[in-house]
């Protein structure tokens, strides 16, 4: 089991291989809201990795607007808090793939065509935490977990 702190500490490459490590989703397990926390941010990609710890940590703490995604029925949307208000934005479609990756897809006609280059692969990391990577175009660009409160 990895702590939020290990995780903040890590970065892209390192949370890559242990996406790769992680146990493929079951189908049917989830369902629900799921709160997310992000990481491998890029703009901290390469700064030493006891500030990128604490940046990353900060944001995760503070926590503003990303709350995290809600899955339902094969279909779901991100979880955001703006001006006191929640809301979703950002549609997708999800399914598990051949590999047990749970696979978001936001090529979704009620989304902006800035959203439908946007994949996400989930696996597994322990009993009560999804791993997620991000692909923007095809390119894994940062991580996210997700758990229910």
């Amino acid at each position: 089991m990895y702590s939020k702190n290990q995780l903040c500490a890590m970065n892209r490459a390192e949370l890559q291989q242990l996406f790769e490590q992680c146990q493929p989703v079951e189908a049917g397990e989830l369902h629900g809201c799921y709160q997310g926390n992000a990481y491998a941010l890029p703009p901290f990609e390469h700064v030493p990795r006891w500030l990128r710890k604490a940046l990353t940590g900060f944001i995760n703490f503070v926590n503003i607007f990303w709350r995290g995604k809600s899955l339902i029925d094969g279909r779901g949307h991100n979880l955001w808090l703006l001006l006191s208000e929640r809301f979703g934005f950002a549609q997708y479609a999800y399914h598990i793939d051949t590999e047990g990756c749970l696979c978001l897809n936001y090529q979704q006609p009620e989304n902006p065509d800035m959203l439908h280059g946007l994949h996400a692969r989930l696996r597994r990391l322990d009993a009560k935490t999804l791993l997620g990577q991000v692909e923007i175009s095809g390119k894994p660009r940062l991580f996210f977990t997700l758990s229910q409160p």
